[in-house]
């Protein structure tokens, strides 16, 4: 099942492939095979769709990444408040921190650097807040084109 559901995400029949994941009985393919759904969706730029495939997905590790990347394209595409929502849910401490980073960094280069530093500063888990103010900064010297520091 996983094979041709993995033919059908490349052929881009997501529906099809999306009932052929929910067909397979091992955990560990039929998330993998939700995490390529998702992708497509991502890229495809539905984000309420792939949303939705991240959370039939079991596997913890696959649903943190695949949430992570929903929120990242979230968070690009200025919907900074709903990727914030999206990053919330994201188990992995890491992923969600690097995440908000992302979403901070997205939200100062649009130029909402005062409200990304007053999310940022609001976060309670230190790791959250590192990455965070780190993006803000990322952000500005993006949005400043000065080259960042390597």
């Amino acid at each position: 099942m996983g094979l041709i559901g993995d033919q059908l995400v490349r052929k881009g029949n997501l529906q099809e492939a999306l009932q052929t994941a929910l067909l397979i009985t091992d955990e560990t393919s039929k998330s993998r095979l939700l995490r390529d759904i998702g992708q497509r969706q991502i890229r495809a730029g539905d984000i309420p769709s792939a949303l939705q495939t991240a959370n039939m997905i079991q596997m913890e590790p696959t649903r943190s990444a695949l949430l992570e990347n929903i929120a990242n394209a979230q968070g690009k595409a200025g919907g900074t408040e709903k990727a914030k929502e999206i990053a919330a849910h994201i188990r992995d401490d890491i992923k969600r921190a690097r995440t908000f980073g992302a979403i901070a960094a997205a939200e100062a280069e649009s130029g909402n650097t005062p409200r990304a530093l007053v999310w940022a500063e609001h976060l309670s888990a230190p790791l959250e807040q590192s990455y965070a103010l780190l993006g803000v900064a990322q952000g500005m010297l993006s949005k400043s084109k000065v080259p960042p520091i390597p």
